[in-house]
């Protein structure tokens, strides 16, 4: 239902959290294009789920995190929609053990939907860049 994803494989955890944004977990990632056709009689909607899987934290690694969706309205039969996924530095970043949300080096993939229809395999190198700090409990 989509053509796979032709994007940036390399990046570095210091130049995802560099920004002048207030919150680093709202820095912009990317923003991955959907192609949906109907292949159907019926008009339909298409719901494009994106999600983050991979090897990169603390153990144990999530099988898949949903980062990201968006729905296609109306495709008549026989046509072609398109839409965008955005996804923020936040989106790909996971807890380390005291709560803060880090973004980790590692290998990482973007996978269309539960049944993979697209895959983008990416590396983020580089030390852990913390974006944002939990507070501490008060005593």
């Amino acid at each position: 239902m989509s053509t796979p994803l032709a994007l940036n494989p390399n990046y570095s955890t210091s130049t995802l959290a560099s920004g002048s944004a207030a919150y680093k977990d709202l820095l912009p990632f990317g923003n991955f294009p959907v192609h949906a056709s109907n292949l159907g009689s019926m008009k339909s909607d298409f719901v494009a789920l994106l999600f983050l899987k991979g090897e990169y934290g603390p153990k144990p690694y999530p099988r898949k995190t949903l980062v990201g969706f968006t729905r296609l309205h109306g495709i008549a039969p026989g046509e072609n929609a398109t839409a965008t996924v955005e996804i923020s530095v936040g989106s790909i970043a996971r807890s380390d053990e005291k709560g803060n949300l880090v973004l980790w080096p590692g290998n990482y993939s973007l996978v269309l939907d539960i049944d993979e229809k697209s895959k983008w395999d990416f590396v983020i190198s580089g030390e852990p860049a913390t974006l944002d700090i939990m507070p501490a409990r008060a005593k």
